[in-house]
């Protein structure tokens, strides 16, 4: 299944007898034979986490995956990255700006988006 759109644009320009004429075509086409690998599922512990003793994100998959946290507003408060194991180790440094309350941890490719929510507490 694909998505393609083209769009086609004519400019005229006029400065004193002299005309000239643009046409400008853009197009666009989106064929992904390759699927984007399953997102995993995202593991917090402890939930609820104290901000200043951290908390572990572990996914199902054996790689590394790019996490971000957002705040109940979702505005993005920090971007995490797992490693090849698929663990991460979140001190209080990595959580420094972060607001206490509920969060939202998010792991996003190209066709699939996951969250779990983290609530951070003082």
């Amino acid at each position: 299944m694909g998505i393609s759109f083209s769009i086609i644009r004519t400019i005229k320009v006029s400065k004193k007898d002299i005309i000239i004429q643009i046409d400008i075509e853009l197009s666009s086409s989106s064929h992904s034979d390759v699927a984007a690998p399953p997102l995993p599922d995202i593991s917090v512990y402890p939930n609820p986490a104290q901000i200043s003793q951290g908390f572990t994100l572990e996914t199902e998959q054996k790689h590394s995956t790019k996490l971000g946290i957002y705040n109940i507003k979702g505005l993005l408060g920090r971007c995490l990255c797992t490693d090849v194991t698929g663990k991460l180790e979140v001190n209080n440094a990595k959580l420094e700006g972060l607001s206490a309350g509920i969060n939202l941890i998010k792991a996003r490719n190209r066709q699939d988006l996951k969250a779990k929510k983290l609530v951070l507490i003082r």
